[in-house]
């Protein structure tokens, strides 16, 4: 009975920890957001937060925002259902640090990928809840020297650590890590003035023209011998060839009567699911079909040369191109084209729908994906070659398997085996997700 006392002792002691952080979260927070909002005052606010009873930081970090007001809360938590999306999904990162900080250094790996290629982490133009609590998490863990391994992590980190809101919260805390940014000059070369380019070629003269005509003659000679010793060569394989000619008839002649005798190839081990290509893409632009009230025309990045035009019938389901473009999501690429409206669809997007068709989400995968990188199934070992597009319409293989692409009961798509097991879909930053559909279809 010792030994659990203790156990229990620890692990109470661990979730004082834990809400000790969160208070100083909420407190950084509540001090960015007042520095931020002129008709916010963060005593009271805080105050009435904290007395609701409401569980988690989290939820007492958006309950203080929505407090100020729907344009506060659309500039803190996000203007559309996208970006309300990746800021959820960048504070459950986030508490992937509150949980143990072994985890900070695969979420800055995560955190650098996925600034190589954007300002901030989920508006394009100013930070947000997840900007300020992703920095306040990784603050006191980060140093100077993750400038050489994390550059895109540390110019964001450092663009927030000078943000004057966040310097105001920190206050006399505010103890800034100095990174050495290489200046964007000091690797250009010395400029040559026209009079030294001039004097420098008066001493050198003509001598280096003299030998690299010597030297362009030898070339040329040992270029000729090689030409007339190959075409000997060549000759005296030519007679060889022919010799041996009669010697490949017969045999050739033995092997067509080998393979006619031989049984017919047996079926492929590789799982079905496999013969899909599925990748990771960015959707660079999308607009709504100017003949279809059902489409949005999408331009998706899916690490090829350029961008594929793909068609998709979400635009019921969504409010506007908006809410799509810049997002993360998984294309089938080796479908055959399609015209969809006269429109040329290169690949599908999967989403999840409900039941009825009533709810339709498209597939998230986890922030810091690559895009480009091909989807693997949890619990799915060894490296399958995916079919062609001709194959995968001839063979029926999407309309095989499209029974048995499902949500699991956390949300997560799934390929479910014939023994009835759930395999996850898989990127290198984790399992892919939907907002809300459990238990749904994904195709």
């Amino acid at each position: 009975s010792g030994g659990r006392g203790g156990s229990s002792e620890r692990f109470a002691a661990v979730l004082d920890t834990r809400k000790m952080a969160g208070a100083q979260e909420f407190e950084f927070v509540t001090g960015v957001v007042d520095a931020c909002e002129s008709s916010f005052q963060a005593g009271p606010a805080a105050s009435k937060v904290i007395g609701s009873n409401l569980e988690g930081t989290d939820t007492r970090m958006r309950a203080l925002i929505e407090s100020c007001g729907a344009e506060a809360k659309a500039r803190w938590l996000g203007r559309s259902a996208t970006e309300e999306a990746l800021l959820a999904q960048w504070l459950s990162v986030k508490n992937k640090i509150v949980e143990s900080v072994d985890n900070v250094s695969g979420v800055v790996a995560d955190l650098n990928t996925y600034l190589a290629s954007n300002s901030f982490l989920v508006s394009s133009a100013q930070p947000t809840l997840a900007d300020v609590c992703l920095f306040y998490a990784v603050r006191a863990h980060t140093k100077a020297d993750a400038l050489s391994s994390s550059p895109s992590f540390c110019r964001w980190f450092d663009q927030m650590q000078n943000w004057a809101p966040v310097r105001a919260a920190l206050g006399k805390d505010a103890k800034p890590v100095k990174f050495a940014f290489p200046d964007a000059l000091s690797n250009l070369p010395a400029p040559t003035s026209a009079t030294q380019g001039a004097a420098m070629q008066q001493q050198q003269g003509s001598k280096p023209l003299a030998e690299g005509k010597k030297q362009q003659q030898q070339q040329q000679q040992q270029q000729q011998r090689q030409e007339q010793a190959k075409g000997a060569e060549n000759k005296g394989k030519l007679h060889e060839q022919q010799q041996q000619q009669g010697k490949k008839d017969t045999k050739k002649d033995k092997k067509k009567e080998k393979k006619a005798a031989a049984p017919p190839a047996t079926e492929s081990d590789q799982p079905e699911i496999t013969k899909l290509e599925i990748r990771v893409g960015k959707i660079t632009k999308c607009w709504r079909h100017e003949d279809s009230d059902k489409l949005f025309c999408e331009e998706i990045d899916v690490g090829e040369d350029a961008p594929r035009a793909i068609g998709s019938g979400l635009a019921p389901f969504y409010s506007g191109p908006e809410d799509l473009q810049g997002r993360l999501c998984l294309v089938l690429c080796n479908l055959k084209a399609r015209k969809l409206a006269g429109y040329n669809s290169h690949g599908m997007v999967l989403c999840a729908s409900n039941a009825d068709k009533s709810k339709v989400e498209l597939v998230d995968p986890p922030a810091g994906a690559k895009v480009g990188e091909r989807v693997t199934f949890d619990g799915v070992e060894g490296e399958f070659e995916p079919y062609v597009p001709n194959q995968i319409a001839k063979k029926k293989v999407f309309e095989g398997l499209v029974d048995y692409l499902k949500t699991d009961a956390e949300c997560h798509p799934s390929w479910v085996d014939a023994d009835g097991k759930y395999h996850r879909f898989l990127t290198s930053a984790g399992p892919c997700k939907v907002p809300s559909i459990a238990d749904g279809n994904v195709s």
